[in-house]
């Protein structure tokens, strides 16, 4: 009964993770790439034209380069594939009936998929030609019309991931940039103790969305120059802020942690005005100068002074890195 509660909690909060309208975008090209390859192929006459579609369902990604990748990895594995169905016919042929056949054929393709991961739609096209073709005349046809097929469908799928509206494009990534800097507020301050900000990136979703601004930084044009130019600093912010946490937990708690703790929740204000989209206005940065001077000198006859020291050194780092960004919303 739990379980029922909360389903409707988790699927809200994976709702609000997304852009919707990138979400209405990748959605709209997958019905048109479909609707072009069974278009295509029905055109040309090729019978079974649900195999060009169901290529497009496998190819199409958010991002041209991932969809590249992902295409020229079905179409080598597909042509591995017809080889090794073909190949399994002729063995019929000549004597050696299934399962033998069969078992031959993915004695093969079987290491290979595991070596090469890239590869492994080789098994199931070997499975689809040398099925069909222990039932057709000419197996060799068969292979060609799947790979006819396959083709068809990644031209499709690359043709229509071509298509990114700007506006969609820039509401996208500025809706990463709020999602990463809350996330990243959220890490600090679970560093050091400070309240936690509600509605803000987990870190495994804070990596996922580190992930998904780095494929919108490998895009062309100006959209993919303004992604790269935040991922650039907000990378930069998760690997120190990691290393505050790491050692903040082997750290020993002083009485001149106060200072420092000031100048994390200063820090932390910076980058909740990121996460709003807000430009880091110049008296943030004077609050936050200001409490890196008044943690700078901790009394070093107490514990814990090696920590604070290097502490100290990220957090002045995160706050230059913080600096590179100011004036720019997100």
């Amino acid at each position: 009964m739990a379980t029922v509660f909360r389903l409707p909690a988790a699927i809200a909060r994976r709702l609000a993770e997304v852009s919707m309208p990138a979400v209405w975008l990748a959605s709209a090209r997958v019905v048109l790439a479909a609707f072009l390859a069974f278009a295509a192929s029905w055109l040309l006459g090729l019978p079974d034209a649900h195999w060009a579609v169901m290529t497009v369902l496998i190819v199409a990604r958010p991002d041209v380069e991932d969809s590249s990748v992902a295409a020229a990895h079905r179409l080598r594995g597909t042509l591995l594939g017809s080889a090794a169905g073909i190949a399994a016919e002729f063995l019929r042929h000549h004597g050696l009936g299934d399962p033998w056949a069969l078992l031959a054929m993915l004695a093969v393709l079987a290491p290979v998929a595991s070596i090469w991961p890239e590869l492994r739609a080789a098994p199931v096209a070997a499975i689809i030609v040398s099925s069909t073709g222990a039932h057709a005349a000419d197996p060799l046809t068969v292979s060609a019309l799947r790979v006819a097929q396959v083709v068809i469908g990644v031209a499709a799928a690359l043709l229509v991931t071509r298509v990114a509206p700007k506006g969609i494009v820039a509401h996208d990534r500025r809706l990463l940039v709020s999602r990463i800097a809350g996330g990243l507020e959220r890490l600090l301050a679970g560093a050091f103790g400070l309240p936690v900000p509600a509605d803000t990136a987990e870190a495994d979703a804070l990596r996922r969305d580190l992930r998904r601004l780095g494929a919108l930084a490998r895009s062309k044009g100006r959209a993919g120059a303004d992604a790269a130019g935040w991922l650039t600093p907000l990378a930069a912010l998760h690997n120190d802020l990691q290393f505050v946490a790491r050692t903040r937990k082997t750290a020993p708690t002083t009485p001149d942690d106060a200072a420092l703790v000031a100048f994390a929740a200063a820090l932390c204000g910076a980058l909740g005005d990121v996460s709003k989209g807000l430009p880091l206005a110049r008296e943030t940065f004077d609050r936050v100068l200001e409490a890196a001077t008044t943690a700078r000198a901790p009394a070093s006859g107490t514990g814990g002074y090696e920590y604070r020291v290097v502490q100290w050194f990220a957090l002045r780092r995160i706050c230059r890195t913080l600096a590179s960004m100011a004036g720019r919303a997100s």
